[in-house]
C-alpha cells in the first residue's frame, strides 16, 4: 500500500536524482518513423514529448498526426544512453554519442522526423 509518506520520499528521491545528459530515441512502431536527440536532461525531453503528444500540443506535426493515428500504443520513448556524470565536455559527448546511434538505427531523412 502506497502511503504519503511513501509518496513524499518516492517524490524526493526524483528530486534529488541527477538530471542526466543524454541519447534518446522516440519511434512509430507501426510506421518505423523516428526521432533521434540529445538533451542535457534526457529524461525530462523524453516526459516532455509524451506530455505534448498526449495533450496534442508537439512542435512536430508529422509526429503529432501519427500519434492521432496510431495512438499512444504504437510509440516508444527510450532513453539509450546517459553521458557519464564526470564527463568534462557534456555537449561534445552527447554530439559523438548522436552521430553512434544515428549510423546505429539509420536515421535518414526517408525514416526520421524533423
Amino acid at each position: 500500500m502506497i502511503t504519503d509518506l511513501n509518496k513524499k520520499n518516492a517524490k524526493q528521491e526524483f528530486k534529488d536524482s541527477p538530471s542526466a545528459a543524454g541519447v534518446y530515441l522516440i519511434r512509430n512502431t507501426i510506421t518505423n518513423m523516428q526521432l533521434l536527440l540529445s538533451a542535457q536532461n534526457a529524461r525530462g525531453a523524453l516526459n516532455r514529448h509524451q506530455f505534448e503528444l498526449r495533450y496534442h500540443q508537439h512542435r512536430n506535426r508529422r509526429m503529432q498526426a501519427e500519434w492521432n493515428e496510431y495512438g499512444e500504443a504504437a510509440f516508444e520513448f527510450i532513453l539509450l544512453k546517459n553521458v557519464k556524470p564526470d564527463e568534462k565536455n557534456i555537449k561534445e559527448a552527447l554530439s559523438n554519442m548522436l552521430d553512434e546511434y544515428k549510423q546505429q538505427y539509420g536515421s535518414s531523412d526517408s525514416n526520421t522526423w524533423y
